[in-house]
């Protein structure tokens, strides 16, 4: 190492060349030796984030952040079945579960079924109003469109920008941005550390972490 801290940054001198990672988010989660996330390798799977790549670059790559210094967050099977249980988390088999529901329907009985999304994703269900087909906002494509997003979201909101680990030097009792944008801006996890072996995360996103 060379350079100080009040210096013009610091030079570090390595005993060889730096590789990229030989494995993907996607192939590490996916390995049997870590069984217990198996649950968000599948969710990870019905998201549209992974990517193939191409050449030397192939493998199931995560389309998020620009560069490879971020941190992904996997919650155990245990949280993630339950949520997946009580239906507030889907999983892209219930998505083609819905699909093929709604395929059964005419126009008029998809219409009228939109209609009713519309007032549902609108809070308006008991708004004593009268409602037409014409009214809807909401299509049956694009309620499964949103279902979708949701699913991303929830994934989005795991993977944080920095390369933070347990033990590691790393700015604590700080936020750090995600890849879930709402509102417009990237929704950010507090993250604080004891300098051992915990990392503490808190958030202000529901349903998310």
């Amino acid at each position: 190492q060379r350079g100080t801290a009040d210096g013009n940054g610091r030079t570090y001198i390595i005993p060889e060349p730096l590789y990229n990672a030989s494995q993907t988010v996607a192939e590490v989660i996916e390995n049997p030796e870590y069984d217990k996330f198996s649950t968000f390798a599948k969710l990870l799977s019905s998201t549209t984030l992974p990517s193939t790549g191409s050449g030397n670059f192939g493998g199931k790559n995560l389309s998020t952040f620009n560069n490879y210094n971020y941190t992904v967050y996997v919650p155990s099977n245990a949280e993630l079945d339950e949520m997946i249980a009580n239906k507030s988390l889907l999983l892209a088999d219930d998505l083609t579960d819905l699909d093929n529901y709604y395929k059964q329907f005419s126009d008029d009985q998809k219409a009228d079924l939109g209609m009713r999304l519309s007032k549902l994703m609108r809070g308006a269900e008991d708004d004593g109003k009268d409602y037409t087909a014409e009214d809807s906002v909401y299509q049956i494509e694009d309620y499964l469109d949103q279902l979708q997003a949701e699913m991303d979201n929830f994934v989005k909101y795991h993977i944080q920008d920095n390369s933070l680990f347990i033990g590691g030097d790393f700015e604590t009792n700080t936020n750090y941005e995600t890849s879930y944008m709402q509102d417009k801006t990237f929704a950010k996890l507090h993250i604080e550390s004891d300098g051992g072996n915990n990392i503490v995360i808190k958030t202000k996103v529901k349903n998310c972490i």
